[in-house]
Order: structure tokens, then sequence, then C-alpha cells
């Protein structure tokens, strides 16, 4: 009967009517008469508040269940089951709402009832395995490191003995653990071992038949995303630019398919080579990927104005330090000058967010004045210096903070202001 029920509620769903729905199933729980019916419907209102992000009340609705099964009777497999796969469930839901700690002990009690059974069925085995996966990534957000190596190796031993038994069916729950252990050990700032788990994740979801690698694209882009940040940080750039040119790959081929979706991880993939080849001194690589995630920023902006102003911004600045890095200070000088406008838009709607990108870009442009003049031995710039510091000087007051790099923001202000205002043609020369 319950089967019937919660066939006749998706109907509800599908048309859009998830209120219909869920009363339609709250009415029926008082109707049905048996508590394997009940305990269906209260799994679905469950399952359908959660789906709303109501998690709450769906965890509300899996105690119920729990209670009912308790007062229904004990010692039968199936009870044991049924009470860890709903523990299983409630432990995700308080995981969604980040109460890692119940989380933990929740999926401790699921995991326990489980290996009590002392069966050996496939099933089960990759329940446990997935709940450990889950109780790792907890400890994980924890931040008990060690803890979560040792949940997540235990996930993973067992994922991989079942992937041999059935590689389409278990290689992609055994990526994703390999992936999160990855991003265990490079929390914990172990980044060699960081990069062998990401490794291990890329050749699992590799390790799938084509058709369904397609599935898992962007889960792949990810990893390989993390390998090539990975490197960087260990000092080894050209294995950097291998992994990100791999993620730009992945990245291009679903922006194709999906631009909304991915056209932002696209331009942020060729904004991270542009740094990389920029910091390995390769700066006119480094401006042709910034300006081809300029552009991709340009036309998400233009679709959604005012979401990506900001990453307009700092690539329009950062396009300017190059230049003014190889000595093309008017090609510097008009990024620095698009960067400031948009930064002093952003500035007027969130000045706590955004005044200090104001001013990093206020000196950028001082600066090149201050070389400007030494090299011309002209006074030409001394009045538009004048103007920028005392925007400079206005923006760094509201910036309510002692750290090092505000107080030497300020340093660099005074000493541009007593040059400019002291500097003479005589003096210069």
């Amino acid at each position: 009967m319950a089967e019937q029920i919660i066939h006749d509620a998706n109907k509800f769903i599908s048309q859009g009517k998830t209120k219909e729905a869920l009363e339609f199933l709250a009415t029926q729980l008082d109707e049905v008469t048996t508590n394997a019916d009940k305990l269906d419907i209260l799994s679905a209102l469950s399952e359908l508040f959660a789906q709303l992000g109501e998690t709450e009340d769906a965890v509300k609705y899996l105690d119920m269940a729990l209670k009912l099964l308790d007062e229904s009777g004990m010692g039968t497999e199936d009870y044991t089951v049924t009470k860890a796969m709903l523990l299983g469930d409630k432990a995700k839901m308080l995981v969604n709402k980040s109460t890692h700690e119940d989380a933990i002990s929740t999926f401790d009690e699921a995991i326990n009832l489980l290996e009590a059974l002392k069966i050996e069925d496939e099933l089960i085995s990759y329940q446990i395995a997935e709940y450990l996966y889950f109780k790792g990534s907890s400890f994980h957000n924890t931040g008990k490191f060690f803890e979560a190596k040792k949940t997540l190796k235990s996930s993973i031993e067992t994922l991989e003995k079942l992937a041999e038994k059935d590689s389409r069916q278990y290689l992609p729950m055994l990526a994703e653990a390999q992936h999160e252990l990855g991003q265990v050990y490079d929390s914990d700032n172990d980044l060699h071992n960081a990069f062998i788990y990401y490794k291990y994740s890329s050749m699992s979801y590799q390790r799938l038949p084509k058709k369904d690698q397609e599935e898992y694209k962007g889960v792949v882009a990810a990893v390989y995303n993390n390998m090539a940040v990975t490197q960087k940080r260990l000092d080894n750039p050209g294995k950097a630019v291998e992994n990100y040119n791999l993620t730009l790959k992945y990245y291009q081929e679903l922006a194709d398919k999906e631009p909304d979706v991915f056209r932002p991880y696209l331009a942020a993939t060729l904004n991270s080579i542009g740094v990389l080849y920029t910091e390995m001194a390769n700066k006119k690589k480094g401006v042709s990927f910034y300006k081809e995630a300029l552009g991709i920023y340009e036309l998400l902006e233009e679709q959604e104005p005012g979401l990506y102003k900001h990453y307009m911004a700092t690539t329009t600045h950062n396009l300017g330090v190059i230049h003014d890095e190889m000595k093309e200070h008017e090609n510097a000088l008009k990024y620095y000058e698009k960067a400031l406008e948009m930064r002093k838009a952003l500035a007027e709607k969130e000045p706590i967010a955004f005044n200090m990108d104001v001013c990093v870009t206020l000196l950028n442009i001082i600066t090149l004045y201050h070389t400007q003049t030494e090299k011309s031995k002209s006074l030409d710039y001394r009045e538009n210096a004048l103007e920028l510091i005392s925007e400079a000087e206005r923006r760094l007051q509201l910036i309510e903070s002692d750290k090092p790099v505000i107080k030497s923001m300020k340093s660099d202000v005074e000493y541009f202001r007593e040059f400019f205002e002291e500097i003479t043609t005589e003096k210069l020369n």
C-alpha cells in the first residue's frame, strides 16, 4: 500500500506541487495500519524534506521511523539492516547541518549494527564503506586529521575489494574516497601524500568505461585542479602546468555542452594558469591566459550583472601588474585604470569587502607614476598622483585593521605624499 501512496505523492511532485505531496503523505501516514507502511511513508517524508533543504523536519521524521522500528520488535536481520539504513540517512542529514560530532556518533551506531551481523554480503560491505567515507569526511571537517585518514583508509580498503568484483558499480565511490583522503592530507600540509591520493582518484575514474567517464568529467576536472595546485605548492611548476592543462581540457569540453554551469570554472582555470606562467617568468603566456579568462568573465558579467565584476576587476588588475613588470607602462596604466573603476564600483556597494582592493590598485598606479616621474624627469604625473594619494589615505582610514600589510600600505602612501609634494624639476635633474 505504501508503494502506491508514494507513487501518488511523486505525481504531485512532478507537477511542482510539493506542498500538496507533503500534505498527502502526512494524511496517509494516519490512514495506513501496518508498521511497514508507516516506516516507508516516514522515510518518504524525511527524504522529501531533505530535498527541500529542511533538515530539521527531515531528521524529525527519521527519528519517528527509528522509534517506530524499535517498538516493532528487535532481533531479526531485517530489523538490524533497516535500523542501520535509517541511522545512516540521519547521519548524512546531520552532516548537511554541519553537526559533525553528532553525525560521527550516528554513523558509528549504523556501522556497528551492520558489522555485528557478521555476514558476507556485498551490499552490506558497500554500505559500511560508504558510512566510513562520510564519517572520515566529518572527521576532516572537524580538523581531526589522524582519525579522518584512518577512517577513510578503512573505507578505501573495502571499496578496492568491491571494485575488483564490479568496477563499474564501485569505482566512483572509491575515487571519491581517495579524493577526500587527498584533501585530508592537503589540509594537514602533507602535500606529497595529498598528490598521491589525488592521482589514485584520477586513475580510478579513468578505469571506468568510456561512456561512464562522461558522467564524472566535472569531478575529474576538480581532481586534476587539486593535483595542479599541489604540484605548484611543491614547487613543481612543470607538473602543475600539465595538470592544469588537463583541468582546462575537461572544463572546456564541459563548457561547450553546459556553458552556464562550467564557464566560471573554465575562466578560473585559465586565470590560475595565467598566474602560474607569470610566476614562471613567462609573462607573455601569462597575459594570453589572463586575457582569455577576462573575456569569459566579461561574457558572464553581461549575462548576470554584478556577479562576476569582482573576478573581472582582479583579472584586469593582474594584467596591469604583468604589463608593469614587462615595463609596458602605457598598457599597465590602461588595465590599472579599468580595474580601479570596477573596484570603486564594488567598494561603493560593499566598502568593507572591497576598499582594500581599491587601495591596492591605487598604490600600483601611484607607484607607476613615481617610476615614470623619475624616468621622464617631468612633473606631468604629480597632480594625478597627489589626487590618488588623497583617495588612498581616505580609504585606508576606513580599514579597521592593524595587520602588517595595512601598516605597510600606509607607510608607502606617506612616502609617496612626501615625494610628490616636495619634488621639483630641479630635484629631478
